[in-house]
């Protein structure tokens, strides 16, 4: 399988990581909170959000998990599916202008 350029890697990760740093505040959790929840420190959680580090595909899977969440909202934007419904409405509410992760 081919390698993505450098640049669209990034982009990549950039928007897995603004998705992911969202979900604290939609459910109404501190970011330490969340963190316990699907098994990150602080320190990690920080990293994502000063993009420092993208979220692993064990954090994605362990907050897919935990929250009724879907791959689908992660990679490519999508809140169908998503098992509660007041989280669907406010992360469309916050995405109304982001793009696609592929």
């Amino acid at each position: 399988m081919p390698h993505k350029p450098k640049q669209q890697q990034n982009r990549i990760s950039d928007v897995l990581s603004d998705r992911f740093v969202l979900l604290p505040s939609a459910l109404g959790l501190t970011k330490t909170e969340f963190g316990r929840r699907i098994g990150i420190t602080s320190q990690q959680f920080s990293n994502i959000q000063k993009r420092r580090a993208a979220p692993s595909h064990d954090m994605i899977s362990a907050t897919i998990r935990e929250f009724g969440l879907t791959a689908d909202y992660f990679y490519q934007g999508v809140l169908y599916g998503i098992r509660n419904p007041e989280l669907a409405r406010w992360l469309d509410e916050k995405h109304s202008g982001c793009q696609s992760a592929d």
